[in-house]
């Protein structure tokens, strides 16, 4: 079995040197977790080959659960096995401190670790936990004297004894604790849900929206570092964008208070989006001070970059000065398309495919990222689409759908940002047009309808995942038993908050609300059977690799229509101009908001580019106006 080069560690099968219906539960769900999830602990005899061992720099440094950590990084690098054989571990805590008590105490402090909680603090709440075996107590000499006195050499329990051989204030106030994190539904989700469906507009309000039932849309930043470093044409920036100096704390305040007032309009967890200029141009220190800000407000953060960047620089960002990680996940969209010139090594791009090693080196960074510091990701593939380069969209599906990215997503050209970049008749591009180009790159249909993101003439959307070299969607939108399911994901689950919640707490509240609601299991049952078959079967997905992927397009309206649209909707009036008409629905279905904490409001990204970026970025250049000197940081893109 370990002669196979993919395999870098592994342990072997788990059994207690004392028996007990929960000691033996315990084993056969620990055997189960080792196979299926590779999370091997020290009592299972883990092994790993010296020369991963020496790459990972040994055992992480951490004061508790270095062996779960281990396991993680690991299964991130190869395959892990469970051997056969049977690893023999002493159950005396488990009979010392009473066996429920101590599973629930394991389960409690591993979603601590999984919530982010500081190793150490954990370390310190699992000494405060244990307890002195009975044997080590003293006991109290029989005498006669005290024989039905409760004060004064009484055996009896009292209330107060018997709480502690339960486990006392702490555990319980532990377990409250996990039970509130694992709460499925929190009221203040819920309320910013019912606020979000109310403000849609009618024509969207279908049983595939998703706006208002489960999500409350994107957000993203603006006017924190509009300078970028690349041309592309057409630039959504304007032409001021580049006379703006960045500026580290402007950035991470910026961000602070854009982020508080998302977080108090728009309720507790969404996905934010780190965009405005080129992220990459901020140090890594504030970049990664205003990723943690967004954390803070429970916003999961997305850097939006357009990919040509130093592995160092990633580096810095993840790590902090003594090498340890400072994010556990990242996530960063990586624009690439021929319309962007400057890129170093290849400055002007022949067509779409001469850009996939570039595209190629930016997920491998992340890969190796993940292999030596255990650090996640998700990347996103961005690409903005005009006449000039539609004819390349399917290949840039096949091509990038095989690297690494969990997301590729299509803007169609519009009219707005810097005029001096507009060089093409952008009209010609239907968003149908596009469309269809993705749907020849993933080799099927895609069906739209089956989730909705606000206004589908703003946003299409298909959820789905590989398995070989077919791609295959969540739900289809030809089967009503699907639909059934989908309608039956929104009655139970809608209102659980997926956004930023740990995987361990995730199926935590999942499966309290099946507990609650159990005609979900078959519903779920069924869904995934018809799932798999569709995939191939069984073999198929056993012998291939799950990829979820998932197909966007993003179609941004001219700003020649968003100006006058905007106005008539801030004076409460509805146009005549069916045009304009169509144009206000749009934008108050929007997906994506940004935030102005000096007025208390959210405008749609539309109107951000179209109307507010412009004024923004004159007064940003008098706040911060542009040194004469600029570093360049370019380098071969095989460095």
């Amino acid at each position: 079995m370990l002669v196979a080069g993919d395999i870098v560690g592994g342990g072997c099968r788990i059994r207690f040197d004392h028996s007990g219906p929960a000691l033996a539960w315990l084993a056969w769900t620990s055997n189960l977790r080792a196979r299926h999830l590779h999370w091997i602990f020290g009592d299972q005899a883990l092994f790993v080959r010296r020369g991963v061992f020496t790459d990972l720099g040994g055992f992480p440094d951490l004061p508790i659960m270095e062996d779960l950590e281990m396991s993680r990084r690991l299964h991130q690098r190869g395959r892990l096995v469970v051997l056969p054989a049977t690893s023999t571990a002493s159950a005396r805590r488990f009979v010392e401190q009473g066996t429920l008590r101590m599973l629930v105490l394991m389960q409690y402090f591993k979603a601590l670790y999984f919530l982010g909680i500081d190793p150490e603090k954990i370390r310190t709440r699992y000494l405060a936990a244990r307890r002195r075996p009975q044997h080590a107590h003293p006991r109290v000499p029989h005498d006669r004297r005290t024989v039905g006195r409760p004060d004064a050499g009484s055996t009896r329990p009292t209330a107060r004894s018997a709480g502690m051989r339960l486990g006392g204030t702490r555990p319980l106030r532990l377990l409250r604790r996990l039970e509130r994190a694992t709460r499925p539904i929190d009221p203040e989700f819920v309320a910013a849900l019912a606020r979000r469906w109310a403000e849609l507009p009618a024509g969207v309000k279908t049983p595939a929206q998703l706006l208002g039932r489960h999500a409350v849309g994107c957000e993203g930043t603006h006017g924190v570092f509009p300078q970028c470093d690349l041309a592309c044409t057409p630039c959504y920036h304007s032409r001021e964008a580049n006379r703006v100096r960045i500026d580290g704390p402007h950035t991470v305040a910026g961000v602070d208070a854009q982020m508080g007032l998302l977080r108090r309009l728009r309720g507790p967890r969404a996905h934010a989006q780190l965009i405005g200029g080129e992220v990459t141009l901020l140090d890594p220190d504030d970049h990664a001070e205003a990723l943690l800000a967004m954390h803070r407000h429970g916003r999961e953060p997305m850097s939006m970059t357009h990919g040509d960047i130093d592995e160092d620089y990633l580096r810095r960002l993840a790590l902090d000065p003594d090498g340890r990680p400072r994010l556990t996940r990242l996530s960063f969209a990586g624009h690439f398309d021929s319309l962007m010139f400057g890129r170093r090594g290849i400055a002007r791009p022949g067509c779409e495919a001469d850009l996939n090693p570039y595209r190629q080196r930016f997920v491998d960074m992340f890969t190796r990222l993940r292999r030596e510091h255990g650090i996640r990701f998700f990347l996103a593939h961005n690409m903005t689409v005009t006449p000039a380069n539609l004819g390349q969209v399917a290949g840039v599906v096949r091509d990038a759908s095989a690297m690494g990215f969990g997301m590729l997503s299509f803007q169609p050209a519009a009219f707005l940002g810097d005029a001096r970049r507009w060089h093409e008749d952008y009209r010609d591009t239907t968003s149908e047009q596009v469309w269809t180009e993705i749907q020849g790159g993933a080799g099927t249909t895609l069906d739209s309808t089956v989730f909705q993101n606000g206004d589908l003439r703003c946003n299409r959307t298909a959820y789905g995942f590989w398995v070989g070299p077919h791609w295959h969607p969540l739900a289809d939108g030809d089967d009503p038993r699907d639909l059934a399911a989908r309608d039956a994901f929104f009655r139970y689950y809608g209102q659980v908050n997926f956004t930023g919640s740990p995987v361990p707490v995730l199926v935590a509240k999942l499966v309290r609300v099946a507990a609650r609601h159990p005609r979900v299991v078959p519903i779920a049952v069924a869904w995934a059977s018809r799932a798999v078959r569709r995939a191939g079967g069984l073999r198929a997905v056993a012998r291939h690799r799950i990829r979820p992927m998932t197909f966007v397009m993003h179609s941004f309206m001219d700003a020649a229509d968003v100006t006058p649209a905007w106005e008539l909707t801030q004076r409460g009036q509805t146009s005549d101009d069916p045009r304009l008409r169509a144009t206000q629905d749009r934008l108050a279905a929007c997906h994506y908001a940004m935030a102005h904490p000096d007025t208390g409001t959210l405008v749609p990204a539309c109107v951000q580019h179209s109307m507010l970026d412009p004024q923004e970025n004159i007064k940003l250049r008098r706040l911060l106006p542009i040194t004469p000197t600029r570093t360049t940081r370019h380098a071969s893109p095989s460095s």
